[in-house]
């Protein structure tokens, strides 16, 4: 109630009263101006408590408001008479990292609230220590994520997106403020070589999600060799130069510079050295011109090195027989009749002329077979006449034979069941495959009596013995269960 004194028109004062129904209420909010809810990790909702009081004035009717991501627990709605007072709390549970806010207000546009603000920051639930970037290798096969839990309550991390080359754990528990590690390793696992891979994983707790970059590297690939010329026993005369081509390989995707050192077992020969610059992803070929005055067999070494680091060794083994006889300067007569076998002999020309004449395959073929292969062995005749030629393996004496005093001559023994023909000019003899190992096998013109053209060195795997046989016995026994197979359907339809 106001009391004043009021003049009228005639100027005599005139004493009222003023009366002021339902005055608007005077809010009050404490704590008032700013509440910063400080640093708040992803996951643990942080909550405050405001008191908010109707100082003065009309009953207040309202609902309070709050922007996300805060939240009012409980209810909203105020019902504040003059000198009524109310506790609210406030959640602030943020989504994502980062700065947020908002204004606390009341929805009744006829009150007057106060100007109050919300603060908080988003700051990630956990930690990871070191790099974000994880390398893996063979020379580093292991890699450990170490993680602080920031929060006041424990929780767990996984990891998504691992590659199934990397052996190790995808989730931890942590307790609340701690730390753990998980340990990532491709040991034992097999990298192709040159291998690499980059891959996307992601830690994630609740909402809160961390990429990490995954790297994965094969072995370098080390430079290699192959021997060429077929086969890596060779045969020449002494004092014939043979020419001995290899190949070197660079399976990386950049230019490789090796050492290659050519080396002959069992001398003190000066070993020849050369460098080669092998472009990436291409072989590039190299030859060695090699001669000896020594009969009897030769290992020939191949290195190839990278910086005095041995990558890789391959061998020829070349036999060096003894110098030609003179060829007699006679004229053989030609005949047209084929041998009559591998023993016989249809013309018998100087035995010096078809040795002469006769050059060995170095290319030993395999000729498959259904239960058995076959060894191909050819050579070619360079003169007019033809002859049957004799297969045979030279024989070894024994420990028995020495102690029993026998004397016989230590002749080579023929191979029986030989088939041997010529077509085009090459002769070809065909062989049952022998037994895994490295065999000799010398070539006659015309009975073992006879100078022998040279012999023939091949070696035999297991793989080519054994595979035909093994391959014939499972295909039967594949028939045999698809006929059970068959049979059992056949029966079941007819019941």
């Amino acid at each position: 109630m106001i009391q004043d004194r009021i003049s009228n028109d005639q100027g005599t004062l005139v004493k009222g009263r003023i009366l002021i129904i339902n005055p608007r209420a005077d809010l009050i909010v404490e704590p008032e101006g700013l509440i910063d809810f400080g640093k708040t990790p992803l996951g643990c909702p942080i909550k405050r408590e405001v008191v908010i009081q109707n100082r003065y004035g009309s009953t207040v009717d309202g609902n309070l408001t709050v922007g996300f991501p805060w939240s009012i627990v409980g209810e909203s709605s105020l019902h504040l008479a003059e000198g009524d007072s109310k506790r609210v709390q406030l959640q602030f549970d943020p989504q994502a990292t980062g700065c947020e806010s908002c204004r606390l207000s009341m929805d009744n546009a006829y009150v007057t609230f106060p100007e109050i603000m919300l603060r908080g920051e988003g700051t990630p639930p956990f930690l990871i220590e070191g790099d974000q970037r994880i390398s893996l290798s063979e020379e580093h096969p292991e890699a450990v994520l170490i993680f602080s839990n920031s929060m006041s309550n424990s929780l767990t991390v996984t990891l998504s997106g691992m590659p199934s080359l990397v052996i190790g754990r995808s989730s931890i528990k942590l307790s609340p403020m701690g730390q753990g590690s998980l340990t990532l390793s491709v040991a034992g696992t097999h990298l192709d070589p040159e291998f690499f891979g980059q891959f996307r994983v992601t830690a994630s707790s609740g909402t809160y999600s961390q990429p990490l970059d995954l790297v994965i590297a094969g072995p370098k690939a080390p430079p290699t060799i192959e021997l060429l010329r077929g086969c890596e026993f060779l045969t020449t005369t002494a004092g014939v130069p043979i020419r001995l081509t290899g190949i070197a390989r660079n399976a990386s995707a950049v230019e490789h510079p090796v050492d290659l050192r050519i080396v002959e077992s069992g001398t003190t020969n000066t070993p020849i050295a050369r460098t080669l610059i092998l472009p990436p992803k291409e072989p590039q070929e190299f030859h060695h011109d090699w001669t000896s005055l020594t009969t009897g067999s030769h290992d020939i070494a191949v290195q190839l090195l990278d910086r005095g680091r041995l990558l890789d060794t391959k061998f020829w083994r070349v036999t060096v027989s003894s110098p030609k006889a003179p060829i007699a300067p006679r004229v053989i007569a030609a005949t047209t009749n084929a041998p009559a076998g591998p023993h016989t002999v249809s013309s018998t020309p100087d035995p010096s002329v078809i040795r002469e004449r006769a050059v060995i395959d170095q290319k030993v073929k395999i000729e498959n077979g259904i239960l058995f292969n076959h060894v191909l062995l050819q050579w070619r005749y360079y003169g007019s006449s033809k002859s049957g030629f004799v297969i045979a393996k030279p024989a070894h004496r024994n420990g028995l034979s020495d102690r029993t005093g026998e004397q016989e001559p230590n002749r080579p023994k023929p191979i029986s069941g030989v088939s041997i023909h010529c077509k085009n000019g090459v002769w070809t003899a065909r062989l049952l495959m022998p037994w895994p190992g490295i065999h000799e096998y010398l070539v006659y013109p015309a009975g073992i009596d006879q100078p022998c053209i040279a012999p023939i060195t091949l070696q035999i795997s297991d793989r080519a013995f054994y595979w035909p046989p093994l391959r014939a016995i499972l295909l039967l026994l594949f028939i045999i269960l698809l006929v059970k197979a068959v049979r059992r359907r056949d029966w079941s339809r007819k019941r």
